[in-house]
């Protein structure tokens, strides 16, 4: 019998707001999440923080920034599992260097 299994409080953080932190946070948001799509024993993932917190040293793991604007990652996460998913995602996949999220199956 298959335990139900789900990753909580999970993010991926932003060193800074910068463009590159930026985009890189919301990639390896993509790359978890096309990985976890293709795990059978991954049930759901819960991310932590909807919006960064100035109390949790320094991580800036939210959905949005400490004014609540919106991040990159934001737009991911609501793309996530719905018929947008692979337009949002794809121009990530430069980021990750890849140019197929199929590899993400045999790795890791």
């Amino acid at each position: 019998m298959k335990r139900s299994v789900w990753l909580s409080e999970n993010g991926t953080n932003s060193r800074t707001y910068s463009d590159t932190d930026l985009k890189e946070q919301a990639a390896g948001f993509a790359f978890a999440w096309k990985k976890i799509k293709a795990l059978d024993g991954i049930d759901g993932i819960q991310w932590h923080n909807w919006a960064d917190n100035p109390a949790e040293f320094g991580l800036r793991i939210g959905l949005r920034d400490f004014d609540l604007a919106a991040k990159p990652v934001w737009h991911l996460y609501k793309a996530a599992d719905t018929p947008g998913e692979d337009a949002a995602f794809d121009p990530y996949k430069t980021v990750i260097g890849i140019n197929d999220w199929n590899i993400l199956v045999n790795i890791y």
